[in-house]
């Protein structure tokens, strides 16, 4: 595998039987095909600033050319370049995890010859803000048992944490639903 472009000078001679040929040189050169490093899955939240993308390789003085795909708006400004990717902030104005596909292919030139490497995919996964939907007040007499409270949420995959400020026995705080609960205003 060659890492940059190297080359050869490959000499000859012509030769009969008593004579020969002056000694001419053809110059040859073997241009590398570049590799991308493969970039590992990103993942931000609806607006983080997402930092550019550049991609590696181990061929020096590549260029790469990449576009963007995404299924819906995630705020992205460029969708079509050259080398680094322009960074952006982050929009998912749905309730689920979008991705947005950057297909790269990189290439190398020297001496008026371009070697394409294989395009290589990047993902960047826009995450929701997770919502909590309201819910109603419980009223209990004392003694009643109270089943779990879990809020209800439009954010599939949504955990939540939950302290609770008061004096009846609830458990202080917690993550998940707040579990079964026999009332104890004493």
């Amino acid at each position: 595998v060659v890492s940059s472009a190297a080359s050869d000078v490959y000499k000859r001679q012509a030769l009969n039987d008593a004579c020969s040929s002056p000694l001419t040189q053809v110059h040859v050169q073997v241009n590398p095909v570049p590799v991308l490093s493969p970039t590992s899955g990103l993942a931000f939240c609806t607006g983080d600033t997402i930092p550019e993308l550049s991609f590696d390789s181990e061929v020096e003085g590549i260029e790469v050319a990449w576009n963007i795909s995404t299924p819906v708006d995630l705020g992205v400004e460029s969708f079509v370049g050259q080398d680094v990717v322009p960074g952006w902030i982050a929009q998912n104005p749905t309730s689920t995890a979008q991705t947005a596909t950057i297909y790269a292919t990189p290439y190398f030139t020297s001496s008026n010859l371009t070697c394409t490497g294989l395009m290589e995919l990047a993902e960047v996964e826009v995450l929701p803000i997770p919502e909590v939907l309201p819910m109603p007040d419980v009223v209990l007499c004392d003694g009643e048992i109270l089943g779990g409270l879990e809020p209800p949420t439009s954010s599939l995959g949504t955990s939540f944490l939950w302290e609770v400020d008061g004096e009846i026995g609830l458990p202080s705080e917690g993550i998940g639903p707040c579990l079964l609960y026999t009332s104890d205003a004493a």
